[in-house]
């Protein structure tokens, strides 16, 4: 504890009411890291699990602490003060060795944990892995609890990393950001999913057949962004015309059944619901380079005991499925 009221001090500067720093830990410059990035009382309690009037008390220490408002309203939002402004970037750089300085490289009693494990995640990867995973960490940590979030248009799963509010995230990229970790976790082959009954599903599937149809896609992550898919077609000179995007990939399936739109994807998802929904799937008429699934996480949880462990779960779930994806 000490060691982090030095580290405090350091950050918070001098104040009437010093000696009560003593009382600073870890999860307090955490919260204050969240009030100075999020600017909301309710965001930070709902990121961190904890109640608004537990933030708020916080908040009310912290301001005590540093003889400064740290937040003040501004119109409709609240705004940092300029001290508070100087102090994020200490605040983060503190935070961030107390992680260097505290990490235990012990192994982690998952029977015991009690711990909260927070897993980013797209849902396009292969339709049994999820199952497993969850049935794996419950059989094996079974107190410990379980937070999935869906990778939105609007999660910041870089940011979240970095804040620890998110431990791992999983989903697919050609290449995963080079400023994180990452471990290869499975690869898919790409296929055309169609409605049984389309016209297409009955005769040779040509680029320019292809072209002609009415494609359906996720809904990308950023406006304008062009898609990894369509990246690898136009690099051969095939256009596809995108009449619809969805965000879920879980009801795409379900819309192709019911229209003539058609989803190019991962082999490894589709190939489910041509199982259980009147679809069909259509190979390319080239190969295109397979999709590749990665997880992902923050260097500041590089050596943590607790997440080595969940990266080897999701790791082992990984290496029980086929990993040709073709």
């Amino acid at each position: 504890m000490s060691s982090i009221s030095n580290k405090a001090r350091q950050i918070l500067g001098p104040s009437p009411e010093l000696k009560k720093v003593e009382n600073i830990d870890r999860n307090t410059l955490h919260t204050l890291y969240l009030l100075l990035t999020e600017r909301n009382v309710t965001r930070t309690a709902l990121i961190l699990g904890v109640s608004q009037p537990a933030v708020s008390e916080t908040l009310a220490k912290l301001r005590r602490v540093t003889g400064d408002p740290l937040l003040i309203r501004s119109g409709g939002k609240m705004e940092l003060t300029d001290h508070a402004q100087g102090l994020l970037k200490y605040v983060q750089r503190v935070l961030g060795d107390l992680d260097l300085i505290t990490s235990k490289r012990d192994e982690f009693d998952a029977a015991r944990s009690r711990r909260t494990f927070r897993i980013a995640t797209a849902d396009n990867i292969d339709v049994n892995f999820h199952a497993r995973l969850m049935a794996r960490i419950r059989s094996r940590a079974p107190h410990a609890r379980i937070e999935v979030f869906s990778l939105t248009q609007d999660f910041d799963y870089v940011r979240r990393l970095a804040e620890r509010t998110v431990d791992i995230v999983i989903a697919n990229w050609p290449e995963p950001p080079s400023h994180l970790h990452s471990k290869s976790l499975l690869e898919s082959g790409i296929v055309c999913m169609m409605n049984k009954r389309h016209p297409a599903a009955k005769k040779p599937l040509t680029w320019e057949v292809y072209s002609g149809l009415a494609h359906l896609d996720i809904t990308p992550r950023m406006l304008g962004e062009v898609s990894p898919i369509d990246h690898q077609l136009l690099k051969i000179g095939v256009h596809r015309e995108i009449y619809a995007h969805y965000p879920f990939f879980t009801l795409i399936p379900l819309i192709v059944a019911g229209s003539d739109f058609v989803f190019t994807g991962s082999r490894r998802f589709l190939e489910h619901f041509e199982k259980t929904t009147p679809v069909v799937l259509r190979e390319l008429p080239q190969r295109l380079t397979p999709i590749k699934f990665y997880q992902l996480w923050h260097e500041r949880s590089h050596n943590s005991g607790e997440l080595r462990w969940l990266r080897g779960q999701v790791a082992e779930v990984a290496k029980t499925l086929d990993t040709a994806g073709d």
